[in-house]
């Protein structure tokens, strides 16, 4: 079979060219538009279903929302794992499916299965799903902040409603219009809202109840529909509009009639816009010039110390794409609508797009590798040339190595696979491989075609003859050599979980590599050999080149060496395989090594119960400490949570975006680049820019470790992601106690944190916390709601208006939409003695207040 191949491969020697020639080109192009990704699809199927559910504690939200859904879920087709975190709320159920599903055929048995949950739920829980995404889909941050000095506290609100109001409608719809985005969330700056707040004494005041004050509420903004006009022969849409777009349309609404005048919403009520009660905010801060020492300059400290910042509270929009998309594709399409939108906004409003970009690491990885294949590639150029001393020779066994990694490309791309670190680590690995098999045949063809040129010309055979019988001899060894090292790197496919997906390409990428260059071997080599090597003058030299001929003497006097002392030299290598192999024990062990993402995520949790007022001034004070770094370029902080977002953190938890600035660029120019081909020499190829990086993470750790109150965890976005999908939590080990009395966990989990704080290499130590934050429990007394005929459903419902808001309608301008709230203001919710006043209507028509 293999000798008919390359039989036919001679015999259609032009056809064989061009084949080849098409395959590059084609290579080429589709090497150009192949997705690039920094590792394979590492997402396990899985189902993310988020239920909001207002004014819920935590342990209300676990019994009546995350628990139903969690019962209906185990037991659907496919699903492997069940993972929830329940929140003040909020409710997140990951349903996680086996490896290979079909993410739609499984978002299709979770979405029936959500059918018969809805009916077991809170009236007012909607549980939904969320978008297809991955778990590399966060690809890029955000931020959206003024360079305007707000005058007066009420001045700094209104600009972070005019921020949050871009965000939310501008800048999200037109990045939700990109194809590849799966989502977007907005977190940060002031929820515009129409906000009608009252207090009890006004409502006592002019004798209103607050259903009352709600009801008329509802009647000042309607839409309403009223059919069909028919005025022959035409006829016109019929459009009833009483809706309010100014705060003074909403103020001269009536509450009731009182002879001689109405009582209007302006009379009990004070109408504004302002916002919910916040759940997170953000900032981000960018350094407008870099310290002299982070720019490679020597200068002396005081000039280091007075860096120039420029930044503050903003709104931070987190980019997810979706698992098919391009990430390097999406980012430059990103990138197009944030120039565009550039020129729309306000001249104070500006758009910091470089907080946070996993393309820059995409780009940074795949060129690290590339640079590794073309270095490898020149290194085996220069090495072939100098032990086959000829040019044609040299050309036939390098033309292979391109022509094989192009034609691995088309087969990733007729097999969906994309371009990564992995893959092209397979290929970086496969590079001295690739012209192994074509250096075997050519030698072998240039041997046989000199050894013909030497005999008498009536003993000459046709050089076609030669070169099959040359490559026919060699087939063999090489298909056997080939076999033998694939076979190497079959246990990669026997891993399971992550590590398999993780390591699996690079295997395939390895195999596919090597297949290809043993088909070349068999078909391109002996072709493009016979077009090159025939009408060499180099045939009728005898002797083998200079560099050839001093290895040879030198292997002869070691390999005499060895039979002389055989005995000597097998204990040796058997005493050194033994200490290898009892080494293994004592090397440490880990799933990826350290990456340098160039970005620092920093999580600080304080504890449960801590305000976001006051954790956003311990993350401030973080911050600064951070910012005072040198290499530090910009900061981007994220306290609390998003409304969207599919994490459920409360206000105590903060997350911080640190980029860093390079520590190692490259030297510009050809100059340079050449010395980067050269090892040891490589090193002074790259320029020191700042301290090195893992200087760095130890300065940023010391300095914000010791913050009060504030448990800290240091990481990568990436890195960090990859530790959440393998435990659930972001660290590289998560050590779980399970149990039924949370107090004997807690004791469990503080005796594993003295026993393991000792051990060297552990850094933030946390224990996730477990405890019972503060409430204030407001209790229906039934018998006395009884006696006036209320049921507890009416006195709750009155208590949800007043301290949580109640949504009564929203008000349509153009195409953005606000929210109509009806609730008290500030002082009368955090007032429990306040709230006690507030006057209910019984069916009696007697009023009385609540406390009663």
């Amino acid at each position: 079979m293999l000798n008919w191949l390359i039989s036919v491969s001679l015999a259609n020697r032009l056809f064989v060219m061009i084949a080849s020639v098409v395959i590059m080109v084609y290579g080429v192009i589709q090497l150009r538009e192949m997705p690039v990704d920094v590792f394979p699809d590492l997402n396990r199927p899985t189902v993310t279903i988020m239920t909001e559910a207002p004014g819920l504690a935590p342990e209300e939200v676990e019994v009546l929302v995350t628990r139903p859904i969690e019962f209906l879920l185990n037991g659907a087709t496919g699903v492997q794992r069940v993972r929830s975190a329940s929140g003040i709320g909020l409710s997140i159920v990951w349903v996680e499916f086996d490896w290979g599903t079909d993410i739609f055929r499984d978002r299709q048995i979770v979405a029936e299965k959500l059918q018969l949950a809805r009916e077991r739920l809170p009236a007012d829980a909607n549980p939904v799903m969320a978008p297809v995404s991955s778990i590399m889909g966060e690809i890029m941050l955000l931020g959206l902040r003024s360079t305007a000095e707000p005058a007066s506290p009420e001045e700094q609100a209104a600009k972070a409603m005019e921020l949050r109001t871009l965000g939310e409608f501008t800048l999200r719809n037109r990045l939700l219009a990109v194809g590849g985005v799966s989502q977007v969330t907005v977190m940060g700056g002031v929820l515009k809202q129409y906000q009608i707040s009252t207090s009890p004494a006004r409502l006592a005041a002019q004798n209103v109840t607050l259903q009352q004050l709600e009801a008329a509420a509802r009647k000042a903004n309607v839409i309403a529909g009223g059919g069909i006009m028919v005025r022959s022969p035409r006829e016109s849409l019929l459009r009833i509009s009483g809706q309010s777009l100014t705060l003074e349309e909403i103020e001269e609404t009536p509450v009731l009639w009182r002879d001689p005048a109405p009582v209007r919403i302006r009379d009990v009520a004070d109408v504004r816009f302002g916002g919910p009660v916040k759940r997170g905010d953000a900032s981000a801060w960018v350094k407008l010039e870099p310290d002299l020492i982070a720019t490679g300059q020597e200068a002396p400290r005081r000039e280091q110390a007075t860096p120039r910042f420029s930044g503050g509270p903003a709104v931070i929009m987190t980019v997810q794409k979706q698992p098919s998309a391009d990430t390097l594709v999406l980012d430059r399409r990103i990138d197009d609508v944030l120039e565009s939108l550039r020129h729309e906004l306000p001249e104070d409003v500006v758009i910091e797009s470089q907080i946070f970009k996993q393309a820059d690491f995409i780009d940074a990885a795949v060129n690290n590798v590339t640079e590794a294949v073309r270095d490898g590639a020149v290194w085996v150029v220069v090495v072939l040339f100098l032990l086959m001393g000829n040019f044609r020779t040299s050309l036939c066994s390098l033309t292979s190595m391109p022509l094989s990694i192009l034609l691995t490309v088309l087969v990733f791309h007729w097999t969906g696979v994309t371009i990564n670190t992995m893959t092209l680590g397979g290929i970086a690995v496969a590079i001295g491989d690739l012209v192994d098999d074509s250096i075997v045949d050519i030698e072998n063809i240039y041997r046989r075609l000199r050894e013909n040129r030497l005999l008498p010309a009536e003993r000459r055979r046709a050089p076609l003859t030669v070169i099959y019988d040359a490559s026919c001899e060699v087939r063999s060894s090489i298909v056997y050599a080939t076999l033998i090292v694939i076979l190497v790197m079959f246990p990669l496919f026997s891993m399971a979980g992550l590590e398999g997906r993780m390591f699996a390409p690079l295997g395939m990428a390895y195999i596919t590599s090597l297949l290809c260059s043993l088909v070349v071997s068999l078909t391109f080599t002996p072709v493009f050999g016979s077009l090159l090597l025939p009408q060499s003058r180099l045939l009728e030299d005898a002797t083998d080149p200079l560099l050839l001929r001093w290895l040879k003497r030198l292997d002869t006097v070691a390999l005499r060496f060895a039979l002389r002392h055989a005995t000597w030299i097998l204990g040796s290598v058997a005493v050194l395989v033994t200490l290898s192999c009892a080494s293994i024990f004592w090397m440490g062990g880990e799933f990826l090594p350290p990456f340098n993402e160039g970005t620092l995520t920093i999580s600080l949790r304080m504890e449960p119960g801590t305000s976001l007022d006051e954790s956003q001034r311990i993350a401030g004070r973080a911050e600064q400490l951070i910012l005072d770094v040198p290499e530090v370029i910009s900061v981007a902080r994220r306290t609390g949570r998003a409304e969207l977002d599919e994490h459920a953190e409360g206000v105590n938890a903060s997350e911080i975006d640190v980029r860093l600035i390079e520590h190692g660029p490259p030297k510009p120019g050809w100059g340079y680049a050449a010395l980067r081909l050269v090892p040891i020499a490589h090193l002074w190829g790259f320029d020191s820019v700042g301290r090195p990086r893992a200087v760095v993470l130890a300065d940023v750790r010391d300095r914000i470790s010791n913050i009060p109150g504030a448990a800290v965890n240091i990481g990568q976005p990436i890195s960090h992601r990859l530790d959440h999908m393998m435990s659930g939590i972001r660290a590289q080990v998560a050590v779980k106690v399970f149990g039924q009395d949370l107090r004997e966990l807690r004791t469990a989990a503080y005796d594993i944190q003295d026993r393991m704080q000792p051990i060297p290499g552990i850094v933030d130590l946390q224990i996730e916390p477990q405890v019972e934050i503060s409430q204030v429990q407001l209790k229906v007394k039934r018998d006395e709601a009884a006696r006036y005929g209320l049921a507890p459903g009416d006195v709750a419902d009155l208590l949800e208006t007043a301290c949580k808001g109640r949504v009564v309608s929203q008000v349509l301008d153009e195409d953005r939409y606000f929210d109509l709230v009806v609730w008290y203001d500030a002082d009368s919710r955090s007032d429990p003695d306040v709230i006690n006043e507030t006057i209910l209507e019984t069916p009696s028509g007697r009023r009385v207040s609540l406390g009663q």
